[in-house]
């Protein structure tokens, strides 16, 4: 048995002959989240720094395996 997300007919040998026995459909979703944030009024909101460090993810915008050279410039990170 094999996996296969591609589209379309799937098909098995039986008796020496190909029947068509399914169809693949590749899973699609999409998904959407609301949050909200109470802030009291004053002060420094949500989000806001005080400091001039710069500000960034390790892993922000990166799929699959990451750099640890590409990592370098983010301030505070900490390589192990």
């Amino acid at each position: 048995m094999t996996y296969v997300r591609d589209r379309g007919n799937r098909s098995l040998e039986v008796d020496g002959e190909e029947a068509v026995v399914g169809y693949t459909e590749p899973v699609n979703f999409e998904t959407r989240s609301v949050v909200i944030v109470v802030v009291p009024p004053g002060g420094v909101g949500v989000g806001d720094r005080t400091d001039e460090r710069q500000e960034c993810t390790e892993n922000w915008a990166q799929s699959g395996p990451v750099d640890e050279d590409d990592l370098a410039s983010c301030a505070g990170t900490a390589n192990p």
